[in-house]
């Protein structure tokens, strides 16, 4: 027996980011934006783009580029980065964090001497896109002072940016209008609900979903929709239909509520 919906729930995986790291040698989650009228956000965090353990920098100089995925730059109106960074340097001098766009630079922040935290916001917006991505740059570097002559090794400095640094991106729902819109912009915790979820094909869907979904990480749920914050994305809702359509089988994104559902029909 063939249940040809099962095999759609594999094009529903989200596209593969990659994060480039190089260097010389967990703060709470920012608060998200107020949503836009007409408007959802998306909202996560630098572990959820591959930085587990967020980026760290040392001896006065590293780089580092986020790859922020948005493979259709039409469904973008704004966003915003909001890095979350913990500093310390042993001796006085002069150290800062560039941040760039697109290749473009945006911003710099000035670390002061001593041990602390800042937060530094980055906007982002559909001009930053490129190949599917937005490419943002940063570069930490320190300069020796005037006022002391000091081996960059010895200085005993460091910069994190923590994994709890957060993107938010402003999106238009009536942009994610495919099923590949959907799989590259969709929250990474998915829920699936089940028409006809006393049938075999219906136990077979619920397999292979949890073996796509991170079941085991507490990624997946089987239920209804659930309600959520005014205009905030965090749950990929994917409807099921189980039919007696032999091969035929169909995807179709609905935004009527508001929020993207993937229905698949088969």
């Amino acid at each position: 027996m063939k249940y040809p919906a099962i095999g759609l729930l594999a094009a529903l995986l989200p596209f593969q980011v990659h994060a480039q790291t190089t260097t010389g040698e967990d703060a709470a989650r920012a608060p998200a934006e107020q949503v836009q009228e007409g408007l959802i956000a998306r909202t996560f965090d630098l572990a959820e783009l591959g930085f587990q353990n967020g980026i760290s920098f040392r001896q006065l100089s590293g780089n580092a580029t986020i790859y922020i995925p948005l493979p259709d730059a039409d469904a973008l109106n704004s966003g915003s980065l909001q890095l979350e960074l913990e500093h310390a340097s042993t001796t006085e001098v002069d150290r800062y964090l560039q941040v760039s766009v697109a290749g473009r630079p945006v911003t710099s922040q000035a670390l002061p001497n001593g041990a602390g935290r800042l937060s530094l916001s980055v906007p982002l917006s559909p001009e930053d896109v490129s190949g599917g991505f937005i490419a943002v740059g940063l570069s930490y570097s320190g300069a020796l002072s005037d006022r002391v002559c000091v081996d960059e090794r010895a200085s005993g400095d460091f910069l994190e940016i923590t994994a709890a640094s957060s993107v938010t991106l402003q999106l238009d729902p009536s942009e994610i209008d495919t099923s590949a819109a959907f799989a590259g912009l969709r929250p990474a915790n998915t829920r699936l609900a089940i028409n006809g979820n006393d049938s075999l094909a219906a136990l077979a869907a619920a397999t292979r979903a949890a073996a796509l979904f991170d079941a085991e990480a507490g990624r997946l749920t089987f239920a209804e929709e659930t309600a959520s914050p005014a205009g905030a994305w965090s749950e990929g809702v994917i409807q099921l239909d189980v039919t007696a359509s032999g091969v035929a089988s169909e995807m179709a994104v609905d935004t009527q509520t508001g929020l993207p559902v993937l229905t698949l029909r088969g």
